[in-house]
């Protein structure tokens, strides 16, 4: 058995290590290419001319700086996490589902009604935390061009005394970002509380399902586990927006 256990431990480790590798190798090209064929559209018939870098327009590009450099990273990387969740939420529903099907087919439904309400309500408030989330990184944008402002242009403020001026800006942009911080972080910690009750609440469902039958003895002991194990799996398989979003 140790021989056994070494050997499978030497074959595992480098599996796991390059699975990391790819994926982080994987996402570093992904942001290369789309960096590259951002900036080149943006340097293209001058368009970083056209575009105001600090712009306090609700529909035009705010900060094109932050985008082709924070927000491609932020984008290739948790997509690239997501798309692999979902491949392997798929593999766990094709091994798990069958035999969620045989052991209890009201606990199949059971778990489709469970896991589509919990979704819609999930969504429902991730809407609201994407426009919370890109309005504090617009916010937080504009907070540090006002800061690189100041650097960039010392000497004349120096010259004409704008210190008072350019420190109520700073202010009044730090203060913008924080309102708005407030907000996202009431509407996550909301939603945090929401997910910690949905999947606790979620132990249950099998129990409530098939409990009664174990109890009458239609069923035996190993049934309700194993129903309850697979109901764990599939339903982890199906909830992937509700544990994800954020």
């Amino acid at each position: 058995q140790l021989t056994t256990f070494v050997g499978v431990l030497v074959v595992a480790v480098p599996i796991i290590g390059s699975y990391r590798l790819v994926r982080l190798t994987l996402s570093r090209d992904w942001r290369s290419f789309l960096t590259k064929l951002f900036l080149s559209m943006y340097m293209e018939n001058r368009s970083f001319y056209a575009l105001d870098s600090n712009s306090a327009s609700e529909e035009g590009i705010d900060n094109p700086d932050q985008r082709i450099t924070e927000d491609i990273d932020s984008f290739t990387r948790e997509t690239l996490d997501f798309l692999l969740d979902i491949l392997d939420s798929i593999l766990n529903l094709f091994s798990f589902a069958a035999i969620l099907w045989i052991t209890s087919r009201s606990l199949t439904v059971s778990l489709v009604v469970y896991a589509l309400v919990g979704t819609a309500i999930a969504l429902v408030a991730g809407e609201q935390l994407v426009k919370l989330n890109a309005m504090q990184l617009r916010r937080e944008a504009d907070l540090r061009y006002s800061l690189v402002h100041i650097r960039d242009n010392a000497e004349a403020i120096s010259f004409y005394g704008g210190e008072a001026r350019e420190t109520q800006n700073v202010t009044t942009k730090l203060d913008t970002a924080l309102a708005n911080l407030t907000e996202l972080i009431n509407w996550t910690t909301g939603l945090g509380i929401y997910q910690q009750a949905f999947f606790y609440l979620a132990r249950l469902v099998p129990y409530l399902v098939i409990g009664g039958l174990y109890l009458s003895g239609e069923v035996d002991f190993g049934t309700l586990g194993q129903g309850t194990f697979a109901f764990s799996m599939v339903l982890s398989s199906v909830t992937l927006i509700v544990s994800r979003i954020r």
